[in-house]
């Protein structure tokens, strides 16, 4: 038993599996598996545009993939949330212009209904959105989003909210739902203590690949399957430092990373996506995370990090996908 609640997020399809209903069910029989026998409490799905994905779109008699092969298959004590693709860059096919009615963000939350109304078990409860995606909404479109939240999937919660890389901030401006990304955690370079983060400046400026391998790259790697060590890297200072404004919100979720460059060497490990699509680049991630690690000892970090941080009850894994297949 823990004194955490922990949650997975989802923000990628592979292709094999998205356009083929028998691979799309086997992905999903084995995320269904992986989030009862990991006692996941809240539990993301991506969805895009239906005209250019089958698992999102009704047939004829109005069912769906994403209701028989996962949203009705989630344990019972498992919350439903869909990630929405809604990139003003990419508007859905048919929609109306940005923050006007029927445009892709409204088309998102009907679909998100009518899904629900599908659903006989299960129903979606929460939305979340990656920031780094969508800047305009993070801008403009709190009010928007909020007020489609409440037409079209409940009056009172607002959970929905942004993922993303500010570890610090204390302006969220989003619903009552957080999910701090934990991973690229720098302190400022110009500090006068020199480079502080879980990362290497070299693999801070790359951005990913290569430089971002082993030992000399990372934290997770410097200190593998050593929570205690771990903790008094950058990343348990930005828990502990910023533990406080992680309680503002009703459901905020801090998010870790459980990435693996595998593309240096495929042999050593793979993932949900890799073994769906084996010569996608950076299919486990760019930068050795806690893939790295056993999945024991990731509890036992999360563990930790909940002993010293009381406050902090829930935790978010980023991502299925790129959950090691040692781990399932």
């Amino acid at each position: 038993m823990t004194n955490f609640n922990l949650g997975i997020w989802h923000e990628g399809i592979p292709k094999p599996v998205a356009t083929n209903r028998v691979k799309f069910d086997s992905y999903c029989q084995d995320y269904i598996r992986f989030i009862t026998n990991n006692n996941i409490t809240r539990a993301f799905f991506l969805i895009q545009d239906p005209a250019m994905s089958p698992w999102c779109q009704a047939d004829s008699q109005g069912n769906y993939w994403i209701v028989d092969s996962w949203l009705n298959k989630l344990p019972h004590g498992c919350e439903a949330g869909f990630v929405l693709d809604t990139e003003d860059s990419s508007p859905w096919q048919g929609s109306a212009p940005l923050f006007q009615p029927g445009d892709t963000m409204e088309m998102a939350f009907e679909l998100t209904q009518a899904i629900n109304l599908a659903s006989a078990i299960k129903k979606v409860s929460c939305i979340g959105f990656d920031y780094e995606n969508m800047p305009i909404y993070y801008k403009s479109g709190k009010d928007w989003i909020t007020d489609l939240f409440a037409k079209y999937i409940d009056k009172k919660s607002n959970d929905w909210g942004w993922a993303g890389g500010y570890t610090g901030s204390s302006q969220i401006n989003g619903g009552q739902a957080w999910y701090p990304e934990l991973y690229w955690v720098t302190d400022t370079p110009t500090n006068p203590a020199g480079w502080v983060g879980e990362v290497s400046e070299a693999c801070s400026l790359a951005q990913g690949g290569k430089a971002c391998v082993g030992p000399d790259a990372t934290d997770y790697a410097r200190f593998i399957n050593d929570p205690t060590s771990m903790y008094n890297t950058a990343l348990g200072v930005a828990l502990t430092k910023h533990a406080e404004i992680y309680t503002n919100l009703a459901h905020t979720w801090p998010m870790f990373t459980v990435e693996r460059y595998v593309d240096a060497d495929t042999s050593k490990n793979q993932c949900v996506q890799s073994a769906e699509q084996p010569n996608k680049n950076n299919a486990c991630g760019v930068l050795d995370g806690f893939g790295v690690w056993d999945k024991k000892d990731f509890i036992d970090w999360l563990t930790l990090v909940n002993k010293n941080n009381p406050t902090l009850k829930n935790f978010m894994i980023y991502e299925w996908n790129y959950i090691p297949c040692n781990w399932l």
